[in-house]
């Protein structure tokens, strides 16, 4: 149950309507997204706020009026952050509203940070100078939160990402899903996951001889991988994102379109591409 009053206590400085929620913002945010922040020295409320973070950020959303919400960490478009989707790290605080002038969205601003199928989606939403953004908790028939709804939520809480909804699908046979399953949580035994175990080896890619086998050379960023990646992006149109992270990459070619099932090419393609690349 305390942890259902901490997560009150999150929301309550999402809001930032009280005098206790300015203190902590002076005290602790200053500048940057509040769920990003880092802090040496945290006093006790602060502990009990950071172990209930994640799961708060993850159950937020907004309702954009002025577009004062944050364009990378919050979640105002899609079901997880932008910055995850295109696996951006530390990037640039910027709010939403500086892409929308004169009442329409800054489509050239948009495409220097964007592919052009999210660009689509922020295209289809409006923003309303005139007033607020809200704030709305997931599973709450009002939007608002309250401790009983995050009781409940802390209660049924199951550590399911987005990738995973995609990747176990009826399209895919099980082995499939299965080792695209194993290479988003690094189980894959590349010989730089060998060496983190204790087995004494030299490691070098097969492929180009130039860098160690880690999950991300073999799977993203080598010579083969690379050329693979590329050759489908080229087919489907899509902007390569200069993805640091499969999970990222995975997540770049599902918020491609606006609407993408489960059994969907799009969705389909990357989990063929990484099983394609493993039996190489």
């Amino acid at each position: 149950m305390s942890a259902a009053f901490a997560c009150k206590l999150w929301w309550q400085l999402r809001l930032d309507r009280s005098r206790w929620a300015e203190f902590m913002h002076v005290k602790y945010v200053r500048s940057g997204h509040l769920g990003k922040m880092q802090v040496s020295r945290p006093m006790g409320i602060w502990r009990r706020l950071e172990r209930v973070r994640d799961f708060m950020e993850s159950r937020i959303r907004w309702c954009l009026g002025k577009g004062f919400v944050d364009f990378w960490y919050d979640r105002w478009l899609l079901e997880v952050p932008l910055a995850e989707v295109l696996g951006r790290i530390d990037p640039l605080h910027i709010l939403v509203a500086e892409f929308f002038e004169e009442g329409e969205w800054n489509t050239g601003l948009l495409q220097v940070w964007l592919p052009l199928g999210l660009v689509r989606q922020v295209q289809g939403i409006t923003l309303y100078p005139d007033q607020e953004d809200e704030m709305v908790w997931l599973g709450s028939p009002t939007g608002l939160f309250s401790v009983k709804d995050g009781w409940e939520a802390l209660r049924c809480r199951r550590n399911l990402s987005l990738v995973d909804g995609f990747i176990w699908n009826k399209i895919l046979p099980l082995k499939i899903s299965f080792l695209v399953w194993k290479v988003l949580r690094n189980l894959i035994p590349v010989e730089v996951n060998l060496q983190k175990r204790g087995i004494m080896m030299a490691s070098r890619c097969s492929y180009c001889s130039l860098q160690e086998e880690s999950l991300n050379h073999l799977f993203l960023g080598g010579p083969v991988a690379e050329q693979v990646w590329s050759f489908f992006q080229q087919r489907f149109g899509l902007l390569h994102p200069g993805s640091q992270s499969i999970s990222a990459e995975c997540l770049s070619w599902f918020a491609s379109m606006s609407s993408v099932s489960a059994n969907h090419i799009r969705t389909v393609t990357p989990c063929l591409i990484v099983w394609g690349i493993w039996q190489a």
